[in-house]
C-alpha cells in the first residue's frame, strides 16, 4: 500500500505543479469547459492545483496521508464529472490536466475514476504499527 501512496502522492504532485506555475493558462483552460461562472474561473484556477498539490504532499510524505487520499479522491470525481459533461455536451477542449495539449475523450472519466478508486484504497489503509497484531474485521 505504501507504494501506490508514494505513486497517487508522486503523480498528483506531478499534475499540480505545472497548473500552479503556469495558473492563466489552466485558467484558460477552466473556462474552456464552461461550468464555472466566468467570476470564479480565477479563484478556480488559483485552487484546484494547489489542492493537487497538498493532496500530493500529505500522501507522498506519509503525513495525514488518509486525508490526502480522501481530497485525491474528490478531486479526481469532480474530474470524472467535469470531463464527461464536456463530452456529452460535445465539446472538444483539451483536458487540462497535464501541461501538454491534450484532447479530451472518453478515456479521460474513465482514468479519473480509477484515481479515485486507488484514492479509496489509500483511504481505507489503515498501517498498523510495529509489534502490534491486525485485528480481523
Amino acid at each position: 500500500m505504501t507504494a501506490l501512496r508514494l505513486a497517487l502522492g508522486i503523480f498528483f504532485l506531478g499534475v499540480g505543479l505545472p497548473k500552479a506555475a503556469g495558473p492563466e493558462l489552466f485558467a484558460a483552460q477552466v473556462a474552456a469547459y464552461q461550468l464555472v461562472p466566468s467570476s470564479l474561473v480565477t479563484l478556480v484556477a488559483l485552487v484546484i492545483p494547489r489542492l493537487e498539490i497538498l493532496s500530493g504532499l500529505c500522501m507522498a510524505s506519509g503525513f495525514l496521508s488518509r486525508s490526502g487520499a480522501l481530497l485525491a479522491g474528490a478531486l479526481s470525481l469532480a474530474f470524472a464529472v467535469a470531463t464527461a459533461l464536456t463530452l456529452v455536451r460535445g465539446l472538444q477542449i483539451d483536458c487540462g490536466c497535464l501541461p501538454i495539449d491534450l484532447p479530451i475523450t472518453w478515456a479521460h472519466p474513465v482514468v479519473d475514476l480509477a484515481l479515485t478508486g486507488l484514492a479509496w484504497l489509500v483511504l481505507r489503509h489503515r498501517r498498523i504499527p510495529p509489534g502490534q497484531v491486525a485485528k480481523r474485521r
